[in-house]
């Protein structure tokens, strides 16, 4: 998989762009956790699943899968090498498919945990040996901790989206039916300079062009703090996906967890599978995960944090 890249055996690069189905990332994504599973991987915009794909709604996906894209090159440079990613972004047509197909098979049959293991002490050594992450000696509780806050985190920033998106669409709506108000008083004011023609005196017309332009500055304000609560939507959405993508690491190292823990219990001790597991168990421990959840990490007593640390490290 990855070790033919090194040898350069990989697909040929070209200039030319290729073009993508939004299935089609969906498929790179996918392949992409297979290659490299427990790595925290950057999430796809969701799917839109009522009602037609509008002008905007195309736009702003294409903006957030050439963001998808950026993330994987930029934060993960052995991503771009790797083969999936490789057909990705030079296959096409009939290619792209029996590419695809023959990556499937590859999955199926030959992607072993040996290779898996070869392959992440090769890529991340400086987690792995140099660097090596303070575990606690049972981490399954604190691997439980993790997926707690993620959940809890992710129901709140999907509300917040929601109030927030809510407010947004309020606030526009106040904004239109200013503009409205504005343009029906200049209707009633006439040209400025006869002020007077439409109205019994100068003041009645001058108080209505002062309330027109009231108004106009209210929805300049208004546009503003739509703008923002916009914003804050967009942000906690891109939060709660980014959680999403953070769980899918802990249930993978969990999935790892309880595959070990069968295979225990019906064939005794297996060391490829107990090899694996202490590789994502540390990849995990010294990913984003573990830092993003380490802000609510429970406190411990003054007197007890140094003693806690020394049972963990054992």
């Amino acid at each position: 998989m990855y070790e033919s890249l090194d040898k350069k055996k990989d697909v040929e690069s070209t200039p030319k762009g290729v073009r993508r189905r939004f299935s089609d990332f969906v498929w790179l994504r996918d392949t992409l956790a297979k290659c490299f599973p427990g790595v925290l991987l950057p999430p796809l915009p969701p799917k839109k699943l009522l009602g037609n794909m509008n002008e905007a709604f195309i736009k702003s996906r294409c903006v957030k899968l050439q963001i998808f894209m950026e993330r994987l090159i930029s934060r993960m440079h052995f991503i771009s090498q790797s083969l999936p990613f490789k057909i990705f972004v030079t296959k096409v047509g009939e290619e792209f498919k029996a590419e695809k197909k023959k990556l499937s098979q590859f999955f199926k049959t030959s992607w072993t945990r040996p290779e898996i293991c070869a392959l992440y002490e090769r890529l991340f050594r400086d987690r792995l040996d140099i660097m090596r992450p303070e575990i606690p000696k049972d981490p399954a509780d604190m691997v439980e901790f993790m997926r707690s806050f993620l959940l809890e985190t992710r129901k709140h920033v999907l509300a917040l989206a929601k109030h927030a998106s809510s407010a947004a669409n309020s606030l526009d709506h106040i904004a239109a039916e200013s503009t409205r108000m504005g343009t029906t008083l200049s209707s009633t004011i006439g040209p400025h300079e006869t002020p007077a023609k439409n109205c019994n005196s100068t003041e009645d017309n001058t108080g209505r062009e002062n309330l027109r332009d009231s108004l106009g500055e209210m929805r300049t304000e208004t546009e503003y703090l739509r703008d923002t609560y916009a914003i804050v939507a967009r942000c906690a959405i891109d939060e709660a996906e980014d959680t999403a993508a953070m769980m899918e690491v802990v249930c993978c190292w969990d999935a790892f967890r309880k595959e070990l823990d069968r295979s225990k219990k019906i064939y005794g001790a297996d060391v490829e599978c107990e090899k694996l597991f202490v590789i994502l168990t540390r990849l995990l421990f010294f990913s984003e995960v573990h830092l993003f959840a380490r802000r609510k990490e429970p406190e411990k007593g003054a007197e007890g944090k140094e003693s806690a640390r020394q049972r963990d490290r054992g």
